[in-house]
C-alpha cells in the first residue's frame, strides 16, 4: 500500500486518506454482501428463523504516523470499534446500543439462542442478559484493561465525518479530491500544454473488462485504481519541487485529482481512484496532466508516461509492502 512502510503510515496524510477511502470502499461491498444474504433468506423464507451475527475481529488505524494495527493509545479509538450486528430468530424490532461487548460473547449468545448450557470455561457471555461488562481486555503484544468509555473512543468517527462527510449521498467515499471542483470538466476547456516531467503509472488503463495478467491472473477484472511515480524530464534532470498537483482524465474528461506525495520516502510517489460511476466498460488508457496552480486551475500540462505491471512498477519505490 503506497504510504504504509513496515505496517506504520506516513505523515503525509493524503496518502493515508486515500488508502482509508479503499478500505472504506471495501466495507462498502462486504455491506453489500450482507444485503446479498438477506435477500437470498428472505427469498428461501428463513429470514425468520435465521440467526444472523455480522462482526470483525479488529480495526485498522488510518492516522498519519501512527501503527496499522499496534495496539497503544492513539490507535485504540480506530481499533477497538468493530461491527456487531446480531439479527435473532423471530425478531420484530431492532435496536442500537454502545453497551459493552467483546467478541469473545459471541459463542455464548448463540448458545443462549439455540438452548445450550453456557460453559464455566467461556471467556465471555451471552449479550441477550441485562449484566454488562465493566471493562475491556485487550490481548496482544500489549495487553491492557481499560474503561469502555475511554477518553478517546470517539476520536475515529469524528475524523471519519472531517475527512468523508456524515454518509448519504453526499459523502465522499470513493470521491476524495485533492483539488475540488475539477472532476467532470473537460480538458479541452483549459489551455493544454507539455509538462517538462513524465511518469509510469500501473496499469495505465481503466475499465471493466481488463484481461487477465501475470500478476492478476484468472478472470478479467474491472481497474479503477491507479499508482505512479512522477521521473525528471530531460530538463529538470535534477528532480522538481513537490508536491506535483495531477489531473487524471478518460477520453478527454478529468475523474480523479491527487498529488504526489510530501513525504520525503515516497518522494514522487502518487496513487488515483476512478469512482464506479467513471469507469467505463471498454478498457481505456488514462491521460495523466500536471495543474500548476491548483487554487486556480487555467492550465494544464500533459505528463508523458510509460504504463506497467504493478511489480514492475515496484522496482521504482523505496519504501513499504507490495501494492494491494
Amino acid at each position: 500500500v503506497a504510504g504504509l512502510a513496515d505496517e506504520t503510515w506516513t505523515s503525509d496524510e493524503w496518502l493515508v486518506n486515500q488508502a482509508w477511502d479503499r478500505s472504506l470502499l471495501q466495507t462498502l461491498y462486504a455491506d453489500r454482501c450482507v444485503a446479498m444474504i438477506l435477500q437470498t433468506l428472505r427469498q428461501q423464507q428463513t429470514l425468520d428463523q435465521t440467526l444472523l451475527i455480522v462482526t470483525a475481529d479488529h480495526g485498522m488505524c488510518f492516522v498519519p504516523g501512527a501503527s496499522l494495527r499496534e495496539p497503544v493509545a492513539e490507535t485504540l479509538p480506530d481499533l477497538l470499534p468493530v461491527p456487531l450486528l446480531i439479527k435473532l430468530p423471530g425478531q420484530q424490532r431492532g435496536s442500537v446500543t454502545d453497551r459493552n461487548a467483546e467478541i469473545t460473547d459471541i459463542l455464548p449468545t448463540i448458545a443462549d439462542v439455540i438452548g445450550l448450557e453456557s460453559d464455566p470455561a467461556w471467556a465471555g457471555s451471552s449479550l441477550l442478559t441485562d449484566e454488562v461488562r465493566a471493562r475491556k481486555t485487550l490481548l496482544g503484544p500489549h495487553p491492557s484493561i481499560l474503561a469502555p468509555d475511554f477518553p478517546r473512543r470517539f476520536e475515529h468517527t469524528q475524523r471519519l465525518q472531517r475527512v468523508f462527510g456524515a454518509g448519504g449521498a453526499g459523502d465522499r467515499i470513493g470521491r476524495l479530491a485533492a483539488i475540488p471542483g475539477l472532476a467532470g470538466r473537460r480538458v479541452d476547456e483549459f489551455a493544454v500544454l507539455e509538462s517538462a516531467v513524465r511518469a509510469v503509472i500501473a496499469p495505465g488503463v481503466v475499465g471493466q473488462h481488463v484481461p487477465p495478467t501475470p500478476t492478476s491472473p484468472g478472470s478479467s477484472f474491472t481497474a479503477s485504481l491507479l499508482h505512479g511515480k512522477l521521473l525528471a524530464g530531460t530538463d529538470r534532470a535534477t528532480g522538481f519541487e513537490q508536491p506535483v498537483w495531477l489531473a487524471v482524465a478518460v477520453s478527454g474528461r478529468i475523474v480523479a485529482t491527487t498529488r504526489t506525495s510530501t513525504d520525503p520516502r515516497w518522494n514522487r510517489v502518487w496513487t488515483a481512484y476512478v469512482p464506479e460511476s467513471e469507469v467505463p466498460e471498454a478498457v481505456q488508457p488514462v491521460e495523466l496532466y500536471e495543474v500548476p496552480d491548483p487554487a486556480a486551475p487555467r492550465e494544464l500540462r500533459r505528463i508523458p508516461y510509460e504504463s506497467l505491471a504493478a511489480d514492475e512498477l515496484w522496482e521504482l519505490l523505496d519504501p513499504g509492502p507490495r501494492f494491494h
